[in-house]
């Protein structure tokens, strides 16, 4: 199958002249519920838009680092820790009130990862789910099957 497009993409930005050529490939396509964790060890529940803005405070940090951040999750105090260090700016340390099940974690993810699934969210509550330090994690509508990312820790040696 062929797609075609051609036409004016704006005033100074010139003329767009674009082909796309998709095939159809015979025989089954990966499982993809294969890869979303069915059970967790820690669920933490918070408020997606506070979650969000302090991966992006904590994301200015995590540029000069490989765009790494750290969650400590503490059931007992409820809250989930969102840490990121520079060698050039300092440290990044904004603790978070969340509804806090399960066992207290410690893991690092890419910064970039997560702010690019929370601003795919619509508002409200986000959980997040996890298991191991090594395992996928998932983040999800809280209450809702709607919105599903798998999202890879990073292991840090150091």
């Amino acid at each position: 199958m062929l797609f075609h497009l051609q036409g004016n993409v704006g005033a100074n930005e010139g003329i767009l002249n674009f082909e796309l050529m998709s095939q159809l490939i015979e025989g089954s396509s990966v499982n993809c519920s294969q890869i979303v964790p069915q059970e967790h060890s820690t669920s933490v529940t918070l408020d997606t838009g506070v979650f969000l803005q302090a991966c992006k405070t904590a994301g200015i940090f995590a540029r000069s680092e490989a765009n790494i951040v750290h969650l400590a999750i503490d059931p007992e105090a409820n809250q989930l820790k969102v840490t990121a260090t520079s060698a050039e700016m300092g440290e990044s340390e904004i603790e978070l009130d969340a509804a806090v099940e399960g066992e207290p974690i410690e893991l690092c993810f890419n910064v970039r990862s997560l702010i690019d699934a929370l601003s795919a969210m619509d508002g409200g509550q986000v959980t997040l789910k996890l298991t191991t330090q090594s395992s996928p994690a998932l983040l999800q509508a809280a209450g809702s099957d709607d919105f599903v990312h798998v999202i890879m820790p990073l292991v840090v040696k150091g």
